[in-house]
């Protein structure tokens, strides 16, 4: 058996629910070790169709028995054909239809190509996600650009012999997936989820309606095969909490679903199982004690995928730390070792317009203990570094915004020494950046010159720290660093609750 080297591996896994009747399992999907991605299983069962990302950055779609055994290139890339990715297999198997890349600012390109040898057509300009087969195998729905690329994607039909597409639903829609009886269609419009009814040549029946509203944008939308059910995912933070609702069109909220991982979602099966590309990496939180020799990295903790920017307390009991362990973002307060975890804020607030409810971008204690600074952002995909600044006591209490628009500094707020101040930067149209100190009680700010700098020399600190900070007695160095960084490819067995 050939063994590639990359950092994504395929896996399948089964997704549950709270109290589920069977357990579910996380396993991998292939023996590769390289940067693999988007499974999607034929419909027979029989053959796995994966992306694979060589280490010179060539991309190639194989096709592999899902059994094991050798893979055959089905689609690959050079400098003139992209790198292709995202394939869906048609519904009688004979095709699959995938994207193809040809740099970070073009938009994706779609084609079809018979299995395993045939030739590609090549269907025109599509966003970033993948597409959907309908029923009879004649049509393609996809996500098209508007006049501004991607920053306005609508949903069209599109013949797959290479006929004029049609516009099935305005000017929204950037992630799809069609019902198994082609008669439904679930799409994205950034942090919405919406539902449509179509006529039997897939034209839009009635005003779509909206299923759930999310804090996030929605990244993965996928049918449970019975049609009653939908499964979809929002992004936060770097964070993917995926989520299972009722397609019947009835008031119904969405169940926080358990994948057991960071699982991008590709696929679910017939068995309720499904396929999808897990970020195998752990993160772990490393302090240096500055007064020994040698200043060797020691291992706090290993950091549960759901949880980031931490920062130890100044009396180096405690942490504070953003989570999306239910869902939505929170931020709350442990012991050292993850213990006695308790929430102090139980959710961001929305920022300004953006229709999005904010990321947390910064979590700094101050120095007496009693404060926690909080910076956040707008989310993900607005390209812009504002950002709020709030307080918030250790004890709890009340969320408090300081500044109600500054720009994105380091990963903690700077604080005074006497903790009656923190300080901010704002940048103005040029990206020319002002600083300032914020009294903490008036809020106050006044012009410095520069923000504060850590007192002690951070060059112990390994290139890919994240969140380095001193505790008080300036004798610990915390940061986090990433274990690994891997993608493997899975599948999650139980992926849905056994219904009783």
């Amino acid at each position: 058996m050939v063994r590639f080297v990359a950092s994504r591996w395929l896996i399948a896994f089964a997704l549950v629910t709270a109290a589920p009747c069977v357990a579910q399992s996380v396993s991998p999907l292939t023996e590769f070790v390289d940067w693999t991605d988007s499974p999607a299983l034929s419909p027979d069962g029989k053959t796995l169709a994966f992306q694979w990302t060589k280490s010179d950055y060539s991309s190639w779609i194989f096709l592999r028995p899902i059994r094991g055994g050798q893979p055959i290139s089905f689609a690959g890339s050079d400098d003139k054909e992209g790198s292709p990715a995202r394939s869906r297999w048609s519904p009688d198997g004979r095709k699959i239809a995938f994207l193809r890349y040809y740099c970070s600012q073009c938009n994706s390109q779609l084609f079809v190509k018979t299995v395993p040898r045939g030739a590609e057509r090549a269907l025109g300009e599509v966003c970033m996600s993948a597409s959907a087969w309908t029923p009879d195998g004649r049509f393609l729905i996809a996500s098209a650009p508007g006049s501004l690329g991607n920053t306005d994607c609508h949903i069209m039909l599109i013949p797959v012999d290479g006929g004029r597409r049609i516009n099935m639903v305005g000017t929204e829609g950037s992630v799809v997936a069609l019902s198994p009886d082609g008669k439904r269609l679930a799409y994205a419009a950034r942090n919405r989820l919406k539902l449509a009814s179509l006529t039997g040549d897939f034209r839009l029946a009635g005003t779509p309606i909206t299923l759930a509203n999310e804090p996030h944008a929605i990244t993965t939308i996928n049918w449970v095969p019975s049609g009653h059910e939908l499964v979809y995912q929002v992004w936060s933070g770097g964070i993917l909490y995926s989520k299972l609702i009722s397609a019947e069109g009835v008031p119904s909220s969405a169940r926080l679903a358990n994948t057991g991982g960071n699982i991008d979602i590709s696929q679910i099966l017939a068995d309720g199982s499904g396929l999808g590309t897990e970020q195998s990496g752990k993160s772990a939180l490393w302090r240096i004690d500055l007064q020994s020799a040698p200043q060797e990295p020691e291992k706090v903790q290993t950091i549960p995928w759901t949880d980031r920017l931490l920062h130890v307390s100044p009396d180096g009991r405690s942490l504070a730390f953003a989570t999306n362990r239910n869902g939505a973002t929170q931020v709350r307060v442990s012991r050292l070792d993850g213990s006695q975890s308790r929430t102090l804020v139980s959710s961001i607030p929305p920022f300004g317009s953006y229709g999005d409810s904010t990321n947390v971008a910064g979590i700094s204690w101050s120095p007496d203990g009693k404060w926690i600074a909080l910076l956040t952002e707008p989310g993900v995909g607005h390209g812009v570094d504002d950002a709020r600044l709030f307080l918030v006591p250790t004890a709890g209490g009340r969320l408090r915004v300081l500044v109600e628009l500054c720009s994105q500094v380091r990963d903690s707020t700077p604080w005074s020494a006497n903790s009656q101040s923190v300080f901010i930067s704002k940048e103005d149209e040029q990206y020319k950046a002002s600083y300032f100190q914020v009294d903490i009680s008036s809020g106050t700010q006044t012009p410095v010159q520069e923000l504060p700098v850590s007192p002690r020399d951070l060059t112990l600190l390994p290139p890919e720290a994240e969140q380095p900070h001193l505790a008080q007695d300036g004798r610990f160095l915390y940061f986090e660093q990433r274990e690994s960084n891997k993608r493997r490819l899975v599948t999650v067995r139980n992926l849905l609750p056994t219904r009783q």
